[in-house]
């Protein structure tokens, strides 16, 4: 049984575009956009008619990636590649409740978890559909404006991260899921 406490997940590798911060956004922190969501940084390619991802909707391994940036003749190189951790339980605005996320199990999900990553932050992310990261609130919503952000548009301290996912009204449809965004280090 899992703790309720601080209890992540591998939830696998994406390949994303960073991109500077957008002058909508007017926190001066903000020099990054490492949200989950494809919205401003967004995923490397249309990535889900491989069906190469596993039941987080990301990817086991980075070579799965690199063979898709292959086939859609993007320069691998280019590319941000980001390793995510899963929050066990995601926030249901309406109950005020953390529930157990139920994830479709007919997904291969085997994460070759890497040898060295870099933490940037935690992002709270909304999950209507129940399966692919939505909307990411830090930078979708421009809340980074009125909450304690990184450099990178995400909340380090996880229970400051846990609280205000408790008080977010009318953002995103929810539930909300807090993953913890970590930076792959290809060179080790």
């Amino acid at each position: 049984m899992k703790s309720e406490y601080n209890v992540f997940e591998p939830a696998g590798f994406m390949g994303k575009f960073i991109i500077a911060c957008p002058e909508w956004i007017k926190n001066e922190r903000v020099k990054k956009i490492y949200s989950v969501s494809g919205c401003i940084s967004r995923d490397f390619a249309d990535y889900i008619k491989y069906w190469l991802h596993n039941k987080f909707w990301f990817f086991n391994e980075i070579k799965q990636i690199q063979e898709i940036c292959d086939k859609e003749a993007i320069d691998f190189r280019s590319l941000d590649i980001l390793f995510y951790e899963v929050y066990y339980f995601q926030f249901f605005e309406e109950r005020k409740s953390w529930e157990t996320i139920i994830f479709e199990d007919s997904f291969k999900t085997e994460i070759q978890i890497p040898r060295s990553l870099e933490f940037l932050g935690h992002d709270i992310v909304s999950y209507y559909a129940g399966s692919a990261h939505e909307c990411s609130v830090l930078s979708c919503n421009g809340l980074a404006d009125e909450f304690e952000v990184n450099e990178h548009c995400l909340i380090t301290d996880f229970d400051l991260t846990k609280s205000l996912v408790e008080r977010l009204q009318h953002c995103e449809p929810g539930p909300y899921r807090i993953i913890r965004v970590n930076k792959a280090n290809l060179a080790a």
